[in-house]
């Protein structure tokens, strides 16, 4: 039953995936920039490295996108206030109309998706996600899933 379930997560991110790729609001920016922009908008200052390994993407390949991101003027690498040694990934004011119309196309996809579920279903939903997402950080020895664990639904 949990290997059938793991399919069908990786079936609904997929068509997630297409259907944002697709929408007419997001011509400009692709599937793979808007994730970085929206990581990097959650978790201001994030090092790029960190960002990295939680997108499990090789450092010169996130390198680029951010140096895209940068060239469109929506974000910027700085030094956070907290650490002088290192640059963190910052979003820019002009990146807020993005942000926006990343969170109105998201909102089109999920809300057809969640049709007829019951608001308390989709909480359970949303605590099951967080339980097999700790589940995965705590029972790993990679690095990587290990960080893992700060999760993105909370509230």
């Amino acid at each position: 039953m949990q290997e059938k379930s793991g399919f069908v997560m990786v079936d609904i991110l997929r068509m997630l995936s297409i259907a944002f790729q697709v929408h007419e609001k997001i011509a400009d920016i692709s599937l793979v920039q808007a994730d970085v922009l929206k990581r990097a908008d959650m978790t201001p200052g994030i090092r790029q490295v960190e960002l990295a390994e939680q997108m499990r993407m090789q450092p010169t390949k996130l390198g680029r996108i951010v140096d895209q991101l940068a060239e469109m003027g929506l974000l910027e690498r700085r030094k956070p206030t907290n650490d002088q040694r290192v640059n963190g990934l910052f979003v820019t004011s002009a990146a807020s109309e993005n942000l926006k119309i990343i969170g109105d196309v998201v909102d089109e996809l999920w809300v057809p998706a969640w049709k007829d579920i019951d608001p308390q279903h989709v909480e359970i939903f949303r605590q099951v996600l967080l339980k097999i997402q700790h589940n995965l950080a705590s029972h790993s020895d990679h690095p990587s899933i290990r960080r893992s664990t700060k999760p993105l639904l909370e509230d």
